[in-house]
């Protein structure tokens, strides 16, 4: 029998109490919101590629790009070059550059180092076509780079803008 309503019970001479079970909350990983997250700063070169169209690109005549290279990192990057792809009717016939800039045929080369947050000179290069029809192909350009104590990394970019008719 229970006694007094506070939970305890006569077992045949012993006096035990109620136990209630109360759930225990589970304890959860929950993850801050996404805009309450902050990435830590990585202690490294991010070197990014941007080529631009520069003024209409006419099939059968010529275009004009020009590549902009920058370093978004927090560390200087060392070797930094980039591969010209023009698209498959057209061929690059001059390349204008800063005198840090070593190109030949569809390379370039940045002589020295890269610092962190900065940009460098572009790179301008005409193109002349021999196409006959409109095209939409791409011109790519692929910065690559090696940061301190890393393995070379790629960036690849790519401008879009089609080559009118003639």
């Amino acid at each position: 029998a229970t006694r007094s309503g506070w939970g305890m019970r006569d077992t045949g001479g012993r006096v035990r109490q109620d136990t209630s079970v109360v759930p225990m909350k589970q304890a959860t990983n929950k993850r801050p919101k996404a805009g309450k997250q902050v990435r830590a700063p990585s202690r490294r070169a991010m070197v990014t590629g941007q080529v631009q169209q520069r003024g209409p690109a006419r099939i059968g005549g010529d275009g004009r790009y020009q590549v902009r290279v920058g370093n978004g990192g927090s560390r200087a990057a060392t070797a930094v070059r980039v591969a010209l792809k023009p698209p498959a009717h057209a061929r690059i016939t001059k390349i204008k550059h800063a005198k840090r800039w070593r190109c030949a045929a569809a390379s370039c080369r940045w002589q020295g180092k890269l610092k962190p947050k900065k940009t460098i000179p572009p790179v301008t290069m005409l193109l002349r076509s021999k196409g006959r029809k409109a095209s939409k192909a791409p011109f790519v350009a692929v910065a690559s780079w090696q940061g301190k104590g890393s393995r070379r990394v790629t960036n690849r970019t790519v401008e879009r803008s089609p080559w009118l008719a003639p």
